[in-house]
């Protein structure tokens, strides 16, 4: 029996390919008008599934074919040592995935010079598709981390969960090769992605019309290579994708640098650890390349790694308060809340900040006194250690009594060092936290489990 060439997985994708091919036959032979648009659109259903096939081949996966020969244990050992060794840049945050939704992370994302689906080599962020059929295995650990430090905000959430959320993203990653790049932006959409209005995956869609439109878009590059953001019309998308010959029409026109400036689309800014702002441009090698390329800066990496940690800790937070405890904070106080945190950053220029306050103001002028409170919160938060919210103070009395009870009772069962723990709870009553009240309603709760334990169970 002839040893087969993919495992199941990947033998599945093949006949699915296959019969992808034997369609277009049969609607052929009963000459169906939709021969002519299905054969059109047969290579960009052909190609991904190709490449998909290449990298399941060098997974483990592979030793799962019958009649294995000495390539198929090769090809797995082979993608074994990449998964290992990725791994290994996984655990030292040396990997990227999807870029995060909130705004304000993707913000520091990319000031951090991160790029999506990339790997640090040496400060440089360099995308998993140049390493061809190993690009899979390369991104298999960096969706388990993504999965389970960039994505999770629910404490509930199983094991299960989090490796379904890691195969998802790993199927996204597969969407972004340049064939299937409708196909990923028509998702982005769907998830309510930030930046990706259902305009810019229509206009993806009629691009395809013109003629060597990847060329154009190539070219766009060196002609306009400021990011720029897309609008929520399809004529504005269009501008964004077109946008160096769209400047080059304007000043056709007759207009000044200034005025054509103000008729571009929006760009996209970019914070330097100095804490100014400048145009979001690529970088020379940047409009050479097929994939995104960044540089890593160490200073914007850390203010990244902070907003990351402020959301897990509220998250986590909220996970040692009984279920029928958790609530939703309003939008009126989360706007309150990020707004006095970008006013006391002092990375964002002192301009910038005068004019947030001032728009914040001149649209809830009743909430100053809020705001000036909020302020002085998010000051105090910077002296907390990790784990504790200073809005922890808005909780009720039995909300941060359930919190500090679960949170001592958890970290006694792992064994974390008393003096640790004196610690923390000294730095939460400092900041008015943990109060007396919150001590005896504690108590409360120590005398009720203890009531529980003792009860006769009954069979």
């Amino acid at each position: 029996v002839a040893p087969e060439k993919y495992g199941p997985l990947a033998k599945a994708l093949d006949t699915l390919g296959k019969k992808a091919l034997s369609w277009r036959e049969e609607l052929k032979k009963s000459g169906n008008w939709l021969y002519y648009p299905y054969s059109a659109a047969l290579p960009f259903i052909r190609t991904p599934i190709n490449v998909a096939k290449e990298m399941l081949s060098f997974t483990p996966e592979i030793l799962l074919a019958r009649n294995k020969t000495g390539e198929h244990y090769g090809r797995a050992v082979l993608g074994s040592i990449v998964i290992g060794t990725s791994g290994w840049f996984a655990l030292n945050n040396k990997t990227t995935f999807a870029p995060p939704r909130d705004p304000k992370e993707k913000e520091a994302f990319y000031n951090a010079g991160k790029k999506p689906f990339s790997i640090e080599i040496g400060g440089k962020y360099i995308s998993a598709f140049y390493f061809g059929p190993f690009a899979l295995p390369i991104m298999a650990a960096a969706a388990v981390k993504w999965a389970f430090e960039d994505v999770k905000v629910d404490p509930d959430d199983s094991l299960l969960d989090q490796l379904n959320t890691a195969a998802l993203g790993l199927a996204r990653f597969l969407g972004e090769q340049s064939s299937l790049t409708g196909m990923a932006n028509f998702f982005k959409t769907l998830a309510g992605e930030e930046d990706y209005e259902f305009a810019q995956s229509l206009t993806f869609t009629a691009e395809q019309f013109i003629p060597f439109s990847g060329l154009w878009r190539t070219l766009n590059r060196f002609l306009d290579p400021v990011y720029r953001k897309s609008g929520k019309t399809i004529p504005d998308a269009l501008k964004k994708e077109f946008s160096g010959y769209y400047k080059l029409f304007l000043k056709s026109q007759g207009l000044s640098d200034e005025e054509i400036e103000k008729l571009m689309p929006e760009p996209y800014l970019r914070a330097k650890p100095t804490g100014e702002v400048e145009l979001a441009t690529r970088r020379w090698y940047e409009q050479y390349l097929p994939w995104p390329a960044g540089v890593l800066e160490p200073e914007m990496a850390k203010r990244y790694e902070e907003l990351k940690e402020r959301r897990r800790t509220r998250a986590e937070a909220r996970g040692y308060l009984p279920e029928e405890l958790r609530k939703e904070k309003g939008a009126q106080t989360l706007e309150i809340e990020e707004t006095a945190k970008y006013l006391i950053n002092p990375e964002i220029p002192r301009e910038e900040r005068i004019k947030r306050a001032e728009e914040f103001l001149r649209k809830y002028p009743e909430l100053e006194d809020k705001l000036m409170d909020a302020i002085e919160k998010w000051k105090t938060q910077r002296q907390l250690p990790p784990g504790l919210d200073i809005g922890m103070k808005q909780w009720s009395v039995e909300e941060r009594a359930w919190f500090f009870y679960n949170w001592v009772k958890e970290n006694k069962e792992k064994r974390r060092p008393r003096e640790e723990i004196e610690r923390f709870l000294q730095a939460a009553e400092e900041a008015g936290i943990l109060t007396d009240k919150v001590i005896e309603e504690i108590e409360n709760i120590v005398r009720s489990e203890q009531e529980k334990m003792l009860q006769p169970v009954i069979y």
